[in-house]
């Protein structure tokens, strides 16, 4: 059901500060959902901006406003995040993420 509702969405946005993992984000890329996330360890590691995501500056409105207005104004970057974005999420089985969590 959580992934039906993610996969309606245009964006997500995760401006955390610090994230250990990231796994919300890699939930809403499986979904084919572009992601929107500070450069905060635990997301820096495992996205590209630009390439899958786009990153913003950790604590910059700014930077975050600019990235969420460039996102849904553009379809074609959505589409080409959210595509790159579902390719790297299929990398992280239950195991992997387990194990991630464990170190």
């Amino acid at each position: 059901e959580l992934a039906e509702k993610m996969r309606s969405w245009d964006a997500a946005v995760f401006p955390s500060e610090r994230e250990s993992f990231g796994l919300a984000a890699i939930e809403a890329s499986a979904c084919g959902v572009p992601v929107v996330l500070s450069e905060a360890p635990g997301y820096v590691e495992n996205y590209t901006h630009g390439v899958d995501a786009l990153l913003v500056e950790i604590g910059s409105q700014e930077d975050l406003t600019s990235a969420i207005e460039a996102l849904l104004s553009d379809e074609v970057t959505r589409g080409n995040l959210a595509a790159n974005a579902s390719i790297i999420s299929q990398a992280f089985t239950w195991e992997k993420c387990v194990a991630l969590q464990l170190e």
